[in-house]
């Protein structure tokens, strides 16, 4: 979105001292106008109940991280490999990638371990290996009454768990044939 003033040192200059006192109230408006073009990039403007609420949050990239400055933390994006990524560094200036080509980092690499509750909303790709520990409990609600389809975990292009609601039965299928049901 193209602004009507560029702000740079001449904008900020003017009025000159010599300018005539009656031009003020044109200024003063001309001002606003400049402040309300730049704050509707990112945020609600003109309504009263959501006035400096943010629409979104643009990040232009960074050259490379930002000087670590205790307390402060930073979220920052950066070009990396050709993508621009989504970064956080805290206060000692530990950097942690968020992102990575599209998705979130961790689900990203090819190993991904998870330490204690992993959850997944809705559908979640990992790479090559999923390490969950020797706990691992796949939990498919059999009781749970909101659920009127199946339900799988997949574990590549053939093997799965499946919950198959109309008969509350678990299969679990490895390279496309069902080698266990339970239930």
């Amino acid at each position: 979105m193209p602004f009507t003033d560029t702000w740079d040192a001449a904008f900020e200059a003017a009025p000159a001292d010599s300018e005539d006192i009656n031009l003020g109230a044109n200024r003063i408006r001309h001002l606003k106008v400049a402040v309300r073009e730049r704050m509707q990039v990112d945020h609600v403007w003109e309504d009263a109940q959501e006035d400096g609420k943010h629409n979104k949050l643009t990040l232009v990239p960074q050259t490379g991280a930002p000087p670590a400055s205790s307390p402060d933390a930073f979220l920052y994006t950066q070009t990396l490999a050709g993508f621009t990524e989504l970064l956080y560094e805290d206060s000692a200036g530990n950097i942690m990638q968020l992102t990575q080509g599209g998705f979130l980092y961790p689900f990203a690499i090819n190993d991904f371990s998870v330490g204690q509750d992993l959850a997944v909303a809705n559908n979640a790709v990992v790479g090559e290996t999923l390490s969950v520990g020797a706990d691992f409990v796949v939990d498919f609600a059999l009781f749970a009454s909101n659920i009127t389809g199946n339900t799988t975990v997949q574990f590549g292009a053939n093997n799965y768990i499946t919950f198959l609601r109309a008969t509350n039965q678990i299969q679990i299928v490895c390279n496309g044939v069902v080698v266990q049901t339970f239930g």
